[in-house]
């Protein structure tokens, strides 16, 4: 266990390079995954929206690519569990969400960063968010 310990900071620096991510927001969401904390992940802010199911695909996707943006805002991002913001979003149709965020637009890139995810992942990903800003 101290091992695994040890080699977060590094790890945490690797994964936060690039990404304008703060190394402290990138353990906060390793130590969620590896049970260091409450069970499942939560945006980080106490707000009351309901953990994401610990080391799903998605919820690792969102870990790693979205919530730099989708926890705070930044950018115009809808936040995930705001539901208002994303029912603009969704008002446009199911189908323009999940291309806007395969594409791009605006300040998000394409594919929220995530050059290894399919398009799939990103529909996943996508949905999972919905689902815990409802």
């Amino acid at each position: 266990m101290l091992k695994r310990l040890e080699a977060l900071p590094l790890y945490a620096r690797r994964v936060s390079e690039g990404h304008g991510l703060p190394v402290l927001a990138v353990l906060t969401v390793i130590c969620s995954l590896a049970g260091c904390g409450e069970s499942g992940i939560t945006d980080g802010a106490g707000s009351s929206l309901k953990a994401l199911p610990e080391a799903s695909p998605q919820a690792i996707i969102y870990a790693k690519h979205c919530v730099g943006c989708h926890s705070s805002g930044v950018g115009g991002a809808p936040v995930m569990g705001d539901a208002a913001a994303w029912a603009s979003r969704t008002a446009q149709g199911l189908e323009t969400v999940y291309a806007n965020a395969i594409n791009g637009i605006r300040g998000m890139p394409l594919m929220g960063t995530c050059s290894s995810c399919s398009d799939a992942d990103i529909r996943a990903t996508v949905d999972l968010m919905l689902e815990n800003s409802q």
